[in-house]
């Protein structure tokens, strides 16, 4: 007869065993995180400025993706790249591994209506691969006499690095952040350093080392956020100057909702001031 309180041999778990899957259950894991910039890092007045018109935005965006996925998902972007650009690169001489097609040449309004599967798939592997869109931005408002690019990229990368210290301090994981090469690397790195180690460092304790730059041509991973800060940039031009900027309003029609729904802690900061209502969508 059992003793009461006792289990069968063949159903008993030894008591080592339960606590080692606990820990593994709750071991953090490593993201990576990779960021491109969207919008333009100069100053702006309005679209028919003859200097300052390029975008009322500025920001990071891009994903992040767990360690073990990061392969499988670079694997399945360069396949997309060798579908659609093989002839493209070939024509040019280049590699393809070592070639890119910049998303502000690939996504335009006379052509999106081809290929906007492409980014349909692009955002729906990032899910498949765990990962999640991030992006921060602003709407820029000052005027030329006072607009600091580098003072903007480091006050932009700071939020972002601290908005990312918060989702994974949320979710218990750590993290790296990569990004496409800057001019000013050093002003950044020592930017980000002051964040990392600053007066908010206990949020910013799940970033394991200061965030770092590579040449994007050869990343297909940096090309991948590249294609989503084009697209967030076109959504966020849209939605702050609609009127001005109403030939990008596809970005708003095809890809906002999708956008939304796979971001995670993710904001473009708008200026304080009165707008013109936001334009109906052709045909909605």
């Amino acid at each position: 007869m059992r003793r009461v309180g006792t289990c069968p041999r063949s159903r008993c778990r030894s008591p080592h065993l339960l606590v080692r899957a606990f820990v593994h259950l709750y071991t953090p894991q490593m993201h990576f995180v990779f960021l491109d910039e969207f919008g333009h890092i100069g100053p702006f007045v309005s679209r028919n400025h003859a200097a300052y018109r390029t975008s009322p935005v500025f920001g990071l965006a891009g994903y992040l993706i767990p360690d073990h996925q990061v392969r499988s998902f670079n694997t399945w972007f360069f396949k997309l790249k060798e579908r659609l650009f093989k002839t493209e690169a070939e024509a040019a001489g280049k590699v393809l591994g070592a070639w890119e097609k910049k998303g502000s040449e690939y996504f335009t309004k006379g052509t999106i209506y081809k290929r906007k599967r492409p980014a349909f798939s692009l955002i729906s592997q990032i899910r498949r691969h765990e990962g999640r869109i991030f992006y921060y931005g602003i709407e820029k408002f000052r005027t030329p006499a006072r607009s600091s690019p580098d003072g903007l990229y480091s006050h932009i990368l700071s939020k972002a690095i601290l908005r990312l210290g918060s989702y994974f301090n949320l979710v218990g994981d750590d993290f790296i952040v990569i990004l496409d090469e800057h001019q000013s690397r050093t002003s950044l790195l020592e930017s980000a350093l002051k964040t990392m180690y600053g007066i908010d460092r206990d949020q910013l304790s799940r970033l394991v080392q200061p965030p770092f730059q590579v040449e994007s041509h050869l990343y297909d991973t940096i090309q991948a956020a590249d294609w989503l800060a084009t697209i967030i940039g076109t959504i966020w031009t849209y939605r702050t100057r609609p009127r001005e900027f109403s030939d990008r309003q596809w970005a708003e029609k095809f890809f906002a909702d999708k956008i939304s729904q796979t971001s995670v802690h993710s904001t473009l900061r708008m200026a304080r001031v009165a707008r013109a209502p936001r334009l109906p969508l052709e045909g909605a």
